[in-house]
């Protein structure tokens, strides 16, 4: 028996092993099918992670940076089509006659970057026909705080947690864990209001499931709630007219955009002008170089002539021939400077620097004497400058940060109120489904919050310093006036100084052609010396320089006048218009696109000036008065065509 009762009892130890290994399998599995599941979706999220930022960010630890890389930026950027540009050895170009009506044209039909005149070029100032739409991006930016914010979250929820408690019918095996289900979803709609007011919308539910039914209570239960919620602030930020501080320093800042680029382009516009009279200064200067190398080639012959008989000192054919060097160099410079010129004006123009033609101005200058009433031209300057218009927009700025500081330095003081309905439904353990009925349970509150830094420090210094800001603003506007003022006065008085030279070169060009024939006529019988004779030649050559130089600079500063007083555009009938384009819309990549700003393009320029088809400077009358030593220039050639898609002389048709 005793024997029996042992095998009896290994075999039920036998048993009991097995059972408990058999539980420690399944435990085993079903651990690692937790893990396999945990294993694959950390998989899953890694490669999702790679694929979001990458080839270069697949790796969890990023490589350590050990070198410097360069990048290559060729073919980045695509140069305009250009030839060579010329030089003062390139020879007989093709002449483009353009008058000063097609330059200002061709000059704002290419103005995408504003320039201005800058030595032997054009520079840019930075800003572009674009400046204005960026700025006006920001209005909505800033009216973007009193838009209604939706947020939504919704999060399921599962929480299992182990026991530690023995199973009593098997106490190899724990007991088993507590298992809970839910699911939490939150909307709130929220929307702040001129007047300062905060007001907030929630709509909350929350449902819930126990593993364990609990004896008394609800299982699966929902709670739900509808909540409204607003705040009113009764000091600081309270009031339409503080709130809406940012977006009108948006407004404003718009507005400066538009005339700073209106000031860019006045500066554009007299910078054409300038140059464009430069280069017939510069042409005019080297016809008058021509005539003094064949003046000086004619007595240079004459002095050789008289050295082959011996009736010439050799000194004084020495002279001769030096001088004549020495014009033809300054003629090489001449023409260097014209060249100069011509790249000036080109770039002004948007054109590049190479080009199969040469430029020729064929616009008369202004010659006779302009009145100008200075009462009128300061009341243009105050309402027309740009400049002058942007210090004030400056000034309003300034009240608008005062009247926001102002606000900003009072208590906070805010009144709040929040209603909120509440409703629960579930199933009890018999099964059966209760629920509450609307209105049965509410909460409210009401309530006043206050809050004051001590001294308001902070509040106060801002304050101080934005009313000290507007002072400032007021006094720098005060002495712009004051130097526009200056500005208009040395312009008047420099308008009033050419006219006089140039009727006082006149008289002095008419003399010098007199002594220049004389003594042409005196050279020729041997009764004076080539130093005489040069000295008339340089002579005639300096008042035909004055005078050109006289009335090309008054018609540059008749421009400088118009900019100063802000009306160049408006004279030479400029106007800008808006082009819009089309960009996303309130419903996203996938809904309809609305159209916008984009660029505040100026029209092309209304007819203004003479065109003729002589060249600018034959209005100087640029003839010798000695034909047998300096022969006259001859007739320019007909006009030709302009430089393909260079310019229009019939403006496009604006769009507003």
């Amino acid at each position: 028996m005793g024997t029996l009762a042992n095998q009896v009892a290994a075999f039920r130890a036998v048993l009991a092993n097995a059972r408990a290994t058999c539980f420690r399998l399944i435990l085993l599995m079903t651990q690692l099918r937790t893990s396999i599941r945990t294993a694959t979706a950390i998989t899953i999220m890694l490669a999702v992670t790679a694929t979001a930022y990458g080839q270069r960010d697949r790796h969890l630890l990023m490589n350590e940076q050990g070198t410097i890389q360069v990048r290559s930026h060729a073919g980045y950027t695509a140069s305009p089509a250009n030839t060579t540009p010329p030089t003062v050895a390139t020879k007989d170009l093709p002449e483009w006659q353009l008058s000063l009506d097609e330059a200002i044209q061709l000059a704002m039909q290419n103005t995408d970057v504003v320039r201005v005149l800058s030595g032997v070029g054009a520079a840019s100032t930075g800003q572009t026909i674009y400046s204005p739409a960026i700025n006006n991006a920001g209005i909505d930016s800033a009216r973007a705080e009193f838009d209604p914010t939706v947020t939504a979250n919704n999060t399921f929820l599962r929480n299992e947690t182990p026991s530690s408690a023995i199973n009593p019918f098997n106490p190899a095996v724990l007991d088993d864990g507590s298992r809970v289900d839910s699911h939490d979803f939150n909307l709130d709609v929220r929307k702040r209001f001129l007047s300062g007011a905060d007001a907030n919308l929630g709509v909350r539910t929350n449902r819930f499931r126990s593993q364990q039914s609990p004896a008394f209570g609800l299982n699966p239960q929902s709670t739900s709630a509808v909540d409204f919620t607003l705040t009113q602030p009764l000091l600081r930020g309270r009031g339409a007219n503080a709130n809406s501080v940012p977006t009108v320093l948006a407004f404003i800042d718009t507005e400066r955009s538009y005339f700073a680029l209106k000031q860019g382009l006045q500066n554009t516009v007299q910078g054409v002008i300038q140059g464009y009279w430069d280069l017939v200064q510069a042409r005019t200067e080297l016809w008058v170089l021509e005539q003094q190398i064949r003046a000086a080639e004619w007595a240079n012959d004459q002095n050789e002539g008289r050295l082959d008989v011996g009736s010439a000192d050799i000194g004084e054919v020495a002279q001769s021939r030096a001088s004549l060097a020495n014009l033809r160099a300054n003629a090489i410079a001449a023409r260097a400077t014209i060249l100069n010129r011509v790249a000036s004006l080109r770039g002004i123009l948007g054109l590049p620097p190479g080009s199969d033609f040469t430029i020729i101005p064929t616009s008369p200058p202004i010659v006779e004497n302009l009145k100008f009433d200075w009462d009128s031209l300061i009341q243009l300057a105050e309402t027309s400058r740009p400049d002058i218009i942007e210090l004030q927009l400056v000034l309003e700025a300034d009240q608008q940060r005062i009247l926001l500081a102002n606000n900003q330095a009072q208590p906070s003081l805010d009144a709040f109120g929040q209603y909120r309905w509440n409703g629960v439904e579930g199933q009890v353990v018999s099964g059966d489904t209760l629920r509450s009925n609307p209105g049965d349970f509410t909460d409210w509150s009401l309530g006043i919050n206050f809050s004051v830094p001590l001294t308001l420090r902070a509040e106060r210094a801002n304050l101080r310093q934005n009313e000290l800001l507007l002072a400032s603003d007021r006094a720098n506007l005060r002495q712009q006036l004051l130097e526009v003022s200056h500005e208009l006065a040395f312009t008047l008085r420099t308008l009033q100084q050419l006219q006089e030279q140039y009727e006082a070169f006149l008289l002095a060009r008419e003399a010098a052609e007199k002594s220049l024939e004389l003594q042409s006529e005196e050279y020729a019988a041997q009764r004076t010396t080539f130093l005489d004779f040069l000295l008339a030649v340089n002579t005639w050559a300096g008042t035909v320089i004055s005078e050109a130089g006289a009335i090309t600079s008054m018609n540059a500063s008749l421009a400088t006048l118009e900019q100063q007083t802000g009306t160049i555009l408006e004279t030479h009938g400029i106007r800008l218009f808006e082009e819009r384009y089309c960009s996303i819309g309130p419903l996203g990549r996938r809904g309809k696109g609305r159209q916008f700003p984009s660029a505040m393009r100026p029209t092309t320029s209304t007819p203004r000036y003479e065109s003729g088809d002589r060249a600018s400077e034959e209005v100087f009358n640029l003839e010798t008065p000695a034909p047998d030593a300096i022969r006259p220039r001859n007739t320019p050639p007909a006009r030709p065509k302009p430089e393909s898609g260079s310019f229009s002389t019939v403006p496009p048709t604006p769009s507003y």
